[in-house]
């Protein structure tokens, strides 16, 4: 039986953290669909400007790299 693929573990040789996969994805192909719900998609640059927000919002709200930061949404 074959074994499904698995990602390596954080820190491990090979392991590329999910901000730096959607970076590399955002310079590639920019205009790519990255998410699509319910008929709407945003592009890999639009993901990546919202998470950059994001993070800028958290980091202001005190959060720091590293640091477990819980997000609801809806």
């Amino acid at each position: 039986m074959e074994q499904p693929a698995t990602e390596p573990e954080p820190g491990g040789a090979g392991f590329v953290p999910l901000d730096q996969r959607i970076a590399r994805q955002a310079a590639a192909h920019p205009d790519a669909p990255a998410v699509t719900c319910d008929g709407q998609s945003i592009s890999y640059a639009e993901l990546e400007r919202r998470a950059n927000t994001l993070a800028a919002q958290l980091q202001a709200l005190g959060a720091a790299r590293d640091q477990l930061v819980a997000v609801g949404l809806e």
